[in-house]
C-alpha cells in the first residue's frame, strides 16, 4: 500500500487552490505585492539606481526576504485553521484521505499560489530593469530562485502554524513568528548569498528540502498527537526516527555540496564562478 495517495493529495491541493481563486483578496494581494516591489525599485530607490547605474536586484536583497515573512503567513494561515473553524477537519481526514495526503496537498496549493505570485513579480521586475538598462537575466532569475526556495520553507512554517490553532488570526501571528525566526537565522548564515551572486547552489536546494520536510513533519506530528490511540507509540516512534534520519542525511548532503562547491553559475559570462 502506498504511503501517499497522489490522487487524494492532488484533490486536496485543488480544493485549496479553488478557495484562493474564489477569493478576490488573493488577487488583490498579488497586485499589492507587485506594486510595492516595483514602487520600491522605481521611486524609493530611484536615486540609488542613478548613482549605481546598474540594472540589477541588489536594492531588493534586504526588502524581498522580509516581505515573504508576511506574504507566506497570509497564504498559509487558513490552510488548516479554516478547516477547524468550519468544522470540516474530521471530514477532510476521513478515508481515503490520510493526514500526509491532506498536509502535502495543502502545502502544494500554498506553494503553487506563491509560485504564480512570485512569477508575476519576476516578470514585472525583469520588465522594469530591461527598460532601465541591460540586466543579466541569469543573475535576476537566480535571485528569484533563492527567494522562491526561501518562500517554500516559510510556506511549510506557515502550514505548521495553521495546524496549531483554530483561529486564522492567531495562526497568522504564529506563522509570522516562525517565519521571522527562520529568516533571521538563515540570512546571516548566507542562505541567499550565492543566489544573489547568480549561483544556484545544490547545498541551498537541499537545505530548503530539509526546512520544508521539517515543517511538514511537525504538522503531521501535531495532527497525530491529537489522534493518539493505544498501541500507536511504536508506529509514531518509527515515523519520528525515520524523519530525523532523513533530515540528517539531507543536511549532510547540503554541507557536502556547499563545501565542494557543487553549484551552477547562471550569470551571462560566468563571472561569479571566476571570482
Amino acid at each position: 500500500m502506498s504511503v501517499v495517495n497522489c490522487s487524494a493529495m492532488l484533490s486536496v491541493a485543488k480544493r485549496q487552490i479553488e478557495s484562493y481563486a474564489a477569493n478576490p483578496v488573493g488577487y488583490l494581494f498579488i497586485f499589492v505585492y507587485v506594486v510595492a516591489t516595483m514602487g520600491y525599485l522605481l521611486f524609493i530607490q530611484d536615486d540609488a539606481f542613478r548613482i549605481r547605474n546598474v540594472a540589477d536586484l541588489d536594492l531588493l536583497h534586504v526588502f524581498m526576504p522580509w516581505t515573504l515573512v508576511i506574504f507566506l503567513p497570509i497564504l498559509g494561515m487558513g490552510s488548516w485553521a479554516s478547516e477547524k473553524e468550519h468544522g470540516t477537519e474530521e471530514l477532510l481526514l476521513t478515508m481515503p484521505v490520510s493526514a500526509i495526503d491532506a498536509v502535502s496537498g495543502k502545502f502544494i496549493a500554498i506553494s503553487m499560489f506563491f509560485t504564480v505570485s512570485l512569477g508575476v513579480n519576476a516578470l514585472s521586475a525583469i520588465g522594469v530593469l530591461s527598460w532601465l538598462g541591460e540586466p543579466d537575466i541569469g543573475l535576476l532569475l537566480a535571485n528569484y530562485v533563492g527567494w522562491w526556495l526561501l518562500g517554500l520553507a516559510l510556506a511549510a512554517c506557515s502550514l505548521f502554524a495553521s495546524t496549531l490553532v483554530a483561529s486564522q488570526t492567531i495562526a497568522f501571528v504564529l506563522a509570522v513568528l516562525f517565519s521571522s525566526v527562520v529568516t533571521a537565522i538563515a540570512l546571516p548564515l548566507g542562505y541567499l548569498d550565492s543566489f544573489e551572486r547568480g549561483i544556484i547552489p545544490i547545498g541551498g536546494i537541499l537545505l530548503t528540502l530539509v526546512l520544508v520536510a521539517g515543517g511538514i513533519a511537525l504538522a503531521l506530528l501535531r495532527l497525530a498527537s491529537r489522534r493518539w490511540r493505544p498501541g500507536a507509540a511504536a508506529t509514531i516512534s518509527v515515523q519520528v526516527v525515520t524523519t530525523l534520519l532523513a533530515l540528517g542525511v539531507t543536511v549532510n548532503l547540503a554541507r557536502i555540496g556547499d563545501r565542494y562547491g557543487v553549484d551552477m553559475d547562471v550569470t551571462a559570462d560566468g563571472l561569479s564562478s571566476v571570482s
